[in-house]
């Protein structure tokens, strides 16, 4: 299946417009618009109809691979600010690792559940800086 994109402006002033379908409607959508204006040089100038094809939207990967959400935070920060991506669990543990390095505590979930990363998070948190003091 393919869709039209229908964008305008360039650069930094890039956008989306609309997305169709049927090319006929994207144009049909440039065409009103473009007779909405008081000078069609205003919007028309800087439009097209980008076309996409999106493919089957089947994607195969090992079946033995798990797919899950990896929260880390910051220890630096003076509030928790959890930052959240969905990821394979073996990728998980190698950006655990690095991020564990840079100061960071991470968890991974096979379900997305932000409150209890959270949870686990703010105890890791805890844990690691009642080391640092001594207080085991």
């Amino acid at each position: 299946m393919k869709v039209y994109i229908v964008t305008s402006g360039c650069y930094s002033d890039y956008t989306i417009e609309a997305v169709f379908l049927q090319k006929a409607e994207a144009e049909l959508y440039i065409a009103t618009k473009t007779a909405e204006l008081s000078s069609p040089w205003q919007w028309a100038e800087y439009n097209e109809i980008e076309e996409y094809d999106t493919g089957d939207g089947k994607i195969t990967t090992a079946p033995n691979r798990k797919t899950g959400h990896f929260y880390w935070i910051d220890v630096t920060w003076s509030q928790i600010a959890v930052e959240h991506q969905i990821m394979f669990k073996d990728d998980a543990r190698k950006k655990s690792q690095l991020l564990h390095e840079k100061g960071s505590v991470c968890v991974w979930l096979p379900k997305k559940n932000e409150a209890k990363a959270k949870k686990i998070l703010q105890d890791r948190l805890a844990e690691l800086k009642a080391g640092e003091e001594g207080i085991t």
